[in-house]
């Protein structure tokens, strides 16, 4: 009607790309915004509402060891979702070479593994 306006049809294989990139984009994202957000935290010692650490003593010391605890298991969520987003800036850069992509996934989800059974407390209990 009021001018000539291109119209290109994307096949169902481009679409699934294009949908795969934009999910893998917003995880992205949403991993950036909980790493500031925990970063923030520990720069202003706060504690966040997803670590609770339940101890039966009401003293200083107790106190001291319920701060403690909760500053590791808040670096090592730090730590994990460095590691989250390493993998997904892995899947987001590899769209022509699937088979290297998996490859280094699985190199990924090994060290993370290797990551979680290193912070182990003395007692055994993992953070």
């Amino acid at each position: 009607m009021h001018g000539h306006v291109n119209v290109k049809f994307v096949s169902a294989k481009q679409a699934k790309e294009i949908y795969q990139y934009r999910n893998i984009k917003s995880k992205l994202y949403e991993t950036n915004g909980a790493i500031w957000y925990n970063k923030a935290c520990r720069e202003k010692h706060l504690t966040t509402n997803y670590i609770s650490i339940r101890i039966n003593g009401k003293n200083l010391q107790w106190q001291k060891t319920v701060r403690a605890a909760a500053h590791v298991r808040l670096n090592q969520e730090i730590k994990i979702l460095y590691i989250k987003k390493r993998k997904k800036n892995l899947m987001n850069n590899c769209t022509n070479t699937p088979k290297m992509c998996y490859h280094m996934a699985e190199l990924l989800a090994h060290h993370s593994i290797n990551i979680r059974q290193q912070t182990t407390t003395r007692d055994g209990i993992t953070l």
